[in-house]
């Protein structure tokens, strides 16, 4: 009584008056008939029958009874929606996680008890100050991020016209509301939020009042198609964030709000594809083979990769820019796709897949199938995977290449206290006995990602991010690392990263695909500053801390800063430190003059192309894939990439 009372009249069962108490005794008869909420005009009739019993039966006077009446229709509320109920209306300081809780227990944990009636007491991982934080910045990111959507592109709400126009001018005419005329709703966002906020409400009311049933499918069909456009037309988003060493889930947001026609948990349930922010993952098994190194140089500049039917595949950087030769290092912080697929052909699609899947938590063979793709825009991250996957996989480079399961319940207790299952012990048990199964990747190679991937943020698509205060990956004294990802058509925008403490996911995009977030709402520009602002204020309490790197695996050697090879000594040539794995580091010496010619080679094809498309001839150079000057110049890389089928260009950053 006293929950219904709250969510009836907003206030407890000891203040309900004699008609509030009429409307609270019906429900133990016909909740859904005689709700005041869903069926006013049925709850009316059967209160006035109770209230009469009440004066009846000497309970309350003739008067006592008009007046609780009127106090209670006078000031009844009209605009609260007809469909609301008491699980939407609750006030959930995380409803997405509440809802992923609950679905969780009640599938997996429980066994014999019973979730709705046993008085169960279940603890989680959420902490609510980070899950503050990380609501603030959705909300104003996902909100900013429609801005300029919209801004971009005035889209049409063609359900106005179609469908919305005669519902709303004869809900006008016949009730004089000029305000509700379809004139003032010729945008799908304006369309939408009149039709949640003014008019559904309102058309329910009148419906039920009057029997109009007609004019009630009518709006909820029109409504529904609103729905429907702003999938297409919404900018919507999700942020997910582990501890690296347990797994556990400290924030969830699943979207913008959490309420009867948005209950999907983007954070958990979105497939879409991460772009660029996928690359770390196949990068990590690319420097195990000590093939490939932090120093080693590839040629990012037009390539024409072959399909398995002998029909050419020529990806594109972020904006169609190149850069000649680079080094591996350079090419991941400015996520350039040439040199990504190249890392990719040179290990081939099985060792970048298994790495992956591994990462991801993907374990049933034709869900792998599935999932990867052998073809050449994989390196561009043309899968499908949710924000807590990506969480779960960059988690693994800060947990010292172990393995990482995110857990969300700590213990649960039954209404006496005692402990009735306990998912938290039982996931660090089920670590321990994998033993080195556990362990994903060497600690060696997950330091040594970490360090190229604060790269990133030093000097990378995410320095601008910090506002300066990202030199050497680091947030006062805290280190970061990260990755950017835009995705074909800039549809989906993403940042992943972490420190030593925690990793965040967070995507931007709609949840329909076939629209484009636009130029200006890229991974690095959109999803960046919210991930950046975020671990900022999570991590502002924490004591700054390093990375734990490993004792032995790894050494720094002296580089030429533009060859990756060992220095010459030629005048003019700059020598960097660079981080390798054992047995890794580079054994010929820099040859200048053989780079610089490289170099001009991609400079002339930048012209050329350039000359080319304003021309209008569209005949950009592109270049056959030469592994003998692609890879470090002279690496004797051999290696034979599985067949591919037709695929477009991913842009990604």
């Amino acid at each position: 009584m006293e929950a219904a009372s709250k969510y009836f009249f907003r206030h407890s069962v000891r203040d309900v008056t004699p008609a509030e108490a009429a409307i609270l005794v019906i429900q133990l008869v016909r909740p859904g008939l005689y709700s005041p909420i869903r069926n006013p005009n049925s709850a009316r009739k059967i209160q006035e029958l109770v209230l009469a019993d009440m004066v009846k039966g000497g309970f309350i006077t003739q008067e006592e009874s008009d007046q609780s009446f009127i106090d209670y229709w006078s000031a009844y509320d009209y605009q609260r929606d007809s469909l609301s109920t008491a699980f939407f209306d609750r006030k959930d300081k995380a409803p997405f996680f509440s809802e992923y809780i609950r679905n969780l227990v009640d599938e997996n944990l429980l066994g014999p008890h019973d979730i709705y009636r046993d008085g169960l007491t279940i603890h989680t991982t959420l902490d609510l100050n980070i899950q503050k934080y990380a609501d603030a910045v959705m909300i104003d990111g996902i909100a900013e991020t429609n801005r300029k959507f919209h801004a971009s592109t005035e889209t049409r709400g063609n359900v106005v016209d179609t469908e919305l126009s005669p519902l709303l001018d004869m809900i006008s005419l016949g009730f004089n509301l000029p305000d509700f005329r379809a004139s003032n709703t010729q945008y799908l966002r304006e369309a939408k939020t009149t039709v949640t906020d003014t008019l559904s409400p309102t058309i329910d009311l009148a419906a039920k009042l009057f029997g109009l049933e007609e004019v009630e499918d009518a709006a909820v069909k029109a409504y529904q198609s609103v729905i429907d456009l702003s999938g297409k037309t919404s900018v919507e988003g999700a942020l997910i964030t582990l501890e690296n060493s347990t797994g556990y889930i400290k924030a969830m947001v699943g979207g913008t709000q959490f309420d009867r026609l948005n209950q999907f948990n983007r954070a958990v349930q979105a497939n879409v594809q991460p772009g660029s922010s996928f690359k770390p993952l196949y990068y990590s098994a690319a420097i195990d083979t000590k093939r490939f190194t932090p120093a080693t140089m590839i040629m990012d500049a037009p390539t024409v990769f072959t399909k398995e039917d002998g029909t050419p595949y020529t990806p594109l950087n972020f904006r169609g820019e190149w850069k000649g030769p680079v080094l591996l290092r350079y090419a991941l912080a400015h996520s350039m796709n040439v040199p990504a697929i190249q890392v990719l052909a040179g290990i081939g699609f099985d060792a970048a897949i298994d790495r992956a899947s591994k990462l991801l938590g993907i374990t049933d063979p034709v869900q792998i199938s599935n999932t990867f793709p052998r073809v050449f825009p994989l390196a561009l991250g043309i899968i499908k995977t949710s924000p807590l996957k990506m969480a779960r996989a960059y988690a693994v480079f800060a947990n010292q290449g172990r393995s990482v399961e995110p857990v969300a319940v700590l213990y649960i207790q039954d209404r006496n206290g005692n402990i009735i299952t306990n998912p938290a012990a039982e996931a660090i048990e089920a670590q321990r006995k994998q033993g080195v199964q556990n362990q994903l990747i060497s600690p060696q190679t997950a330091y040594l990602m970490t360090d190229l991937l604060k790269t990133t943020i030093a000097e990378g698509t995410l320095a601008g991010s910090f506002d300066g205060a990202g030199i050497g990956g680091q947030i006062k004294g805290m280190e970061m690392a990260g990755k950017t990802g835009t995705t074909q058509n800039w549809s989906d925008a993403w940042t992943v990263g972490y420190s030593p403490y925690m990793t965040t996911a967070i995507w931007l995009g709609f949840d329909k695909p076939g629209n484009s977030l636009g130029l200006e709402n890229s991974g690095a520009v959109a999803a960046g500053p919210l991930w950046a602002r975020y671990m900022k204020q999570i991590h502002k309490d924490l004591a700054p801390i390093k990375f734990p790197k490993p004792s032995t695996g790894l050494y720094y050697m002296n580089v030429d800063a533009e060859t990756g090879l060992l220095p010459s000594g030629e005048p003019g040539e700059k020598v960097i430190t660079e981080l390798f794995l054992e047995g890794s580091g580079p054994t010929e010496v820099s040859n200048l003059a053989r780079f610089r010619q490289l170099r001009e080679e991609a400079l002339t094809s930048n012209i050329q192309g350039a000359l080319d498309e304003m021309a209008g001839t569209d005949q950009g150079s592109g270049m056959n894939l030469d592994l003998d000057l692609d890879l470090n110049l002279d690496l004797g890389l051999d290696f034979d990439p599985a067949p591919a089928s037709p695929q477009s260009s991913t842009l990604a950053n």
